[in-house]
């Protein structure tokens, strides 16, 4: 399943720039190009940064779950923009320093799960927890983090006054840069 969040970027303040720059067409396309790399990065690292205080997970479990890819030719012909996947399944609860307790399994971020056990299981050692009374029907215990990630990337993230003037502050970085030295 593919959830895309577009942002909308003020076309008269990027129009503005390029005026006050008197920059060429080439140029600012340039220059955007460079902006939504140096975006992806940004949102890359406060993602990472803001999912792993917000719950409670290392940011080296995280990190692999997000990436960024440049579009055919770094942005498309409309300058559209970049693309940043962030992996939203569940974490298996041993990824997270889980530790078996008299009741049952204690995970970081203040999980903690009734009757689970960590056991071997399929090769390499899991929390587990069975389904019913007998004793093989057991499941694989995960955190789910879909819906307080897919919350935070919306409210905290993405579209927000401090994303604007980043995104703002690296074009203006781009456009003196390509005006200046590039003439």
């Amino acid at each position: 399943m593919t959830n895309g969040l577009s942002i909308d970027i003020d076309g008269s303040s990027v129009r503005s720039l390029k005026d006050a720059f008197e920059a060429s067409d080439a140029q600012i396309i340039a220059a955007m190009r460079s902006t939504y790399a140096g975006m992806a990065r940004w949102l890359r690292t406060k993602g990472v940064r803001g999912l792993s205080a917000n719950l409670g997970v290392q940011q080296k479990i995280l990190r692999s779950r997000v990436r960024s890819f440049r579009l055919q030719g770094g942005v498309s012909r409309n300058c559209d923009g970049a693309k940043i996947w962030f992996g939203l399944r569940s974490i298996p609860l041993i990824r997270l320093n889980a530790r078996e307790l008299r009741g049952g399994v204690s995970a970081s971020g203040g999980r903690y799960i009734e009757g689970a056990f960590i056991a071997s299981f399929r090769g390499s050692r899991q929390v587990l927890k069975r389904e019913g009374k007998p004793r093989i029907p057991v499941q694989v215990v995960s955190a789910d983090i879909t819906d307080a990630s897919t919350v935070y990337i919306e409210d905290e993230l993405i579209g927000t006054a401090e994303f604007d003037a980043q995104f703002f502050k690296l074009l203006e970085h781009e456009l003196r840069w390509r005006t200046r030295i590039l003439n």
